[in-house]
């Protein structure tokens, strides 16, 4: 007797039955290919920051997986909050936030050298900072709702500390840094590193010592999905202790970063109207003009390239 083939014939024809299977689940549970930057069902998101890498001193490869990792933090949380701009053809480099208000959460999860002591919470709707927990302790701005309670709690429902102490003040850049401080603070390793610890030591009376910190922090986080020349500034910072892109080799932000911080409802505003068909209004940036949605996407040689530029979906509109 030869049972081999009978068992090649059986096994050929589980294969094909399998195929088809396979096939019929993924179309009726939707495993086909999605279109990138499709906004997400998931109402808490969870993002891994590895910042391992901030004390490794002046070892190149270890700084070179700073920065990709810093790279790939920022392009997750642009995703998770972005979809393509009406009118870009589908871009991956023109997005808005999402339509509607879905008070979902994005929690970013930061690793050090020492371990996972500090997560951030972004609201998905337009990416503000609604607090953070460290060392087991929940904080939350002034001026964040019970959402971000109730999305914990229903994430999180073995955790029995669920509830979120005031920092005692908003988040607004008003409050956080009336003067502009975090435009001059540099984006290397110590800097971000002590700032980081010190947003992952708060502690009770002493909340006003990490307003700034969350304002930088901000800014490396929330501040570079939505503007990627942000992105860009922090991340060649990492890489090589300055940007060699710019003459000056700067560390910070500067007054153009702290002026893309305050006009992301107007530059919102300039590409809904272009994308749309209407006259844009112009937008002035540190004595630059901004006239159109290319020179947002592309820059030119007189003004730096923000794309990718995640925009606030409502302005404008």
């Amino acid at each position: 007797m030869h049972p081999i083939p009978a068992v090649r014939r059986t096994g050929r024809r589980l294969g094909v039955l399998l195929l088809a299977l396979v096939a019929v689940c993924g179309l009726l549970y939707g495993n086909a290919a999605q279109p990138a930057h499709a906004e997400s069902s998931q109402r808490w998101t969870i993002i891994t920051w590895h910042a391992e890498n901030l004390t490794a001193g002046e070892d190149e490869p270890a700084r070179r997986r700073l920065g990709n990792e810093y790279r790939q933090m920022v392009a997750q949380l642009r995703e998770a909050a972005g979809h393509p701009m009406d009118g870009s053809g589908n871009s991956s480099t023109l997005l808005d936030t999402p339509r509607q208000r879905t008070n979902r959460i994005i929690e970013v999860q930061v690793w050090t050298e020492t371990g996972m002591h500090l997560a951030l919470y972004f609201s998905r709707d337009n990416l503000y900072l609604l607090g953070y927990t460290n060392r087991g302790r929940h904080w939350r701005f002034s001026d964040t709702d019970h959402t971000l309670e109730a999305e914990y709690h229903n994430r999180y429902p073995d955790d029995h500390n669920w509830l979120f102490q005031s920092l005692g003040y908003d988040g607004n850049y008003n409050t956080i840094d009336p003067h502009g401080d975090r435009g001059r603070l540099p984006y290397d390793r110590i800097t971000m590193d002590v700032h980081l610890s010190n947003i992952a030591n708060t502690r009770d009376r002493r909340t006003d010592e990490v307003r700034l910190p969350l304002a930088y922090i901000i800014g490396a986080t929330a501040e570079a999905a939505r503007f990627g020349w942000m992105q860009e500034r922090v991340a060649a910072v990492l890489d090589h202790g300055s940007d060699p892109t710019d003459p000056t080799h700067p560390m910070h932000i500067g007054a153009f970063g702290l002026g893309l911080q305050n006009a992301w409802s107007d530059l919102s505003r300039l590409a809904h109207y272009d994308l749309g068909g209407f006259p844009p209004p112009t937008v002035r940036i540190d004595d630059r003009n901004y006239t159109n949605v290319n020179q947002i996407n592309y820059g030119t040689p007189n003004l730096p390239r923000i794309a990718p530029f995640l925009a606030l979906f409502k302005s404008g509109r």
